[in-house]
């Protein structure tokens, strides 16, 4: 079971918006950024399988993308929402891609911010992390390469974090982390390894006739490439870039969510 909170608009009869996280982070990450900002529609936050406060599949069980999107399925079918608009960041934008495209007909407009339609991204990805450690941050995270216990992850991925911010912050990558209910290691393990391995939804971005919406942030590690292949690859798709970095919702929250909502409902 995927668990998920609801934000409501003033407006009753306001449209829906879906959010989903990156991994191994869960929804408190919007959720946190979303209180000071007056609600253009009703939201819907959800922890990804295994994250946060979902508890979905076995610590063994093999879950793929198409799991994934059949669990979030299962939260628009229980609401009774004929159409949803759907926002994916991150590793949660492929996910929203792989549900667009597999049930298109559920889903009005797709938002992805600093995403990516495949696995290629990531050794771009790694080297553009990799630049802005120290030798000193590099000798540090030797000792936990290689290695999957919840430390190792946490210490590793706080670290990668703070290049993710502009300017680069170690202190807003820790409150970041902190924000989680918990960071979900092996998941994010299973995801990296498994999910990730060879993942390619380009030939099937074309399957998806609605509205889009690419967001690149020019400050950010991820590659702009990804981003670019989105816009070749979607037929209806705008693009913007925001001066910040990987978490936009964090650094400008109160233009990212204007600029949600105005594409959204318009």
């Amino acid at each position: 079971m995927i668990d998920y909170v609801e934000l409501k608009s003033e407006n009753s009869d306001a449209n829906t918006l879906l959010c989903i996280h990156t991994t191994p982070l869960d929804k408190n990450y919007f959720l946190h950024n979303l209180k000071n900002i007056k609600l253009m529609m009703n939201i819907i936050l959800i922890d990804l399988p295994n994250h946060g406060n979902s508890i979905t599949f076995k610590d063994d069980e093999k879950y793929n993308m198409q799991d994934i999107s059949a669990e979030i399925k299962k939260i628009q079918d229980n609401l009774n929402i004929a159409n949803i608009n759907l926002l994916g960041h991150g590793f949660g934008g492929m996910v929203a891609i792989d549900y667009a495209t597999r049930y298109h007909q559920k889903v009005s407009k797709l938002i992805l911010v600093n995403s990516s339609p495949d696995s290629k991204y990531r050794e771009e990805l790694a080297w553009n992390i990799r630049q802005f450690y120290s030798k000193v941050t590099i000798q540090a995270l030797d000792e936990y390469r290689g290695k999957t216990d919840d430390k190792s992850i946490r210490a590793r991925f706080t670290q990668a974090l703070s290049t993710y911010f502009h300017p680069r912050s170690f202190e807003e990558a820790t409150k970041l982390m902190d924000l989680s209910e918990k960071i979900a290691s092996k998941d994010y393990v299973h995801i990296s390894n498994n999910i990730l391995s060879n993942l390619d939804y380009r030939a099937k971005l074309r399957s998806f006739n609605g509205e889009s919406l690419i967001i690149f942030s020019k400050n950010d590690v991820w590659p702009k490439s990804a981003s670019q292949k989105l816009r070749n690859d979607l037929i209806n798709a705008k693009y913007i870039e925001l001066d910040t970095g990987h978490f936009p919702m964090i650094e400008i929250a109160e233009k990212f969510w204007l600029e949600i909502f105005d594409f959204a409902l318009n």
